[in-house]
């Protein structure tokens, strides 16, 4: 006799796929997190949009190889790619606009910009 399309329910990897999406839960904000922290310790060596890339690149590496585990290397590189021009461009908005809200000298004293900043 054949099973046909009703498995037994042991065999429909339910409880794997929680299991698998509970540790995913933790996992991935702790990891992201440590290699975004040690990402931006290496920033300081190179600065700015260059150097923000840094964690970006790490960043994308931990979540690509955490939720993309069958998707192909290129689909895998567009995203690391793709997350560190992301963060390239953060890094270029918060020194173009936080840092020159609190030097430039018509700015100086408002608290309007101290407070964006």
């Amino acid at each position: 006799m054949t099973r046909g399309l009703n498995p037994k329910p042991h065999d429909t990897g339910i409880e794997e796929n929680t299991a698998s999406s509970l540790v995913l839960f933790f996992a991935a904000p702790l990891m992201g997190a440590a290699a975004g922290g040690m990402g931006w310790g290496i920033r300081g060596q190179y600065g700015h949009e260059w150097g923000v890339m840094v964690p970006g690149v790490l960043v994308a590496f931990t979540l690509v190889f955490l939720f993309c585990r069958r998707s192909t290397s290129l689909h895998a590189a567009r995203a690391v790619a793709l997350t560190a021009i992301a963060f390239s461009f953060g890094g270029t908005m918060t020194y173009g606009q936080t840092v020159g809200l609190t030097h430039d000298t018509p700015l100086v004293g408002n608290y309007d910009a101290y407070r964006w900043a």
